[in-house]
């Protein structure tokens, strides 16, 4: 093991802020941030970069999770949503918003199938867990009490389903803990 660091290739750093990366070889996913926030999407191998997605002013977007042929990501826009995008035909899909709920936290696990939280976007507003398989619906994976909230995610395939874990925040508590749940479905 060693403690050396070193920057990715060129192209990704730039004099504005990157932040939370996830990577499926040869994709890296990640925010960039400056006077917009923009979902960048840098190709390892090829060193081509594309922008997904962009939100300005009050605005903003935050890259969720790069995995097999998708990526996901959630743009906030008075109300926030997900979105998931086929990498190689670049078809990109808002998620369904029945209610005009926020939706955020996204991951994607490599079937395309999307995660994401569904509720009020601050503590103490009863988000729930969803699942959006390739063509729908949304469904339930699990509902947390009016006392809890999240912020980001991450789906780990596995020979037993999806594993699909999260930050949770107990709001009056002001603590933040890693958590999981399992979709065998996945």
């Amino acid at each position: 093991p060693t403690d050396a660091i070193s920057n990715p290739p060129s192209g990704v750093n730039t004099p504005q802020w990157e932040s939370g990366p996830t990577i499926s070889d040869p994709w890296l996913l990640f925010t960039r941030t400056a006077d917009a926030n923009k979902i960048g999407l840098f190709n390892l191998t090829t060193g081509n970069s594309r922008r997904l997605d962009i939100a300005r002013g009050d605005n903003f977007a935050v890259a969720g999770q790069v995995q097999g042929n998708w990526a996901v990501w959630w743009k906030c826009v008075n109300v926030c949503n997900v979105y998931r995008q086929n990498l190689t035909t670049r078809n990109t899909v808002k998620i369904p918003n029945p209610d005009s709920r926020n939706q955020y936290a996204a991951a994607v696990n490599d079937s395309g199938t999307v995660y994401f939280a569904r509720g009020g976007y601050a503590c103490a507003r009863g988000a729930r867990i969803m699942r959006f398989p390739l063509g729908g619906p949304a469904t339930r994976l699990h509902a947390f009490d009016r006392r809890v909230g999240l912020f980001q995610s991450y789906a780990l395939n596995t020979g037993s389903g999806v594993e699909m874990f999260f930050d949770r925040l107990r709001c009056a508590a002001g603590d933040w803990d890693i958590l999981k749940v399992v979709d065998p479905a996945g």
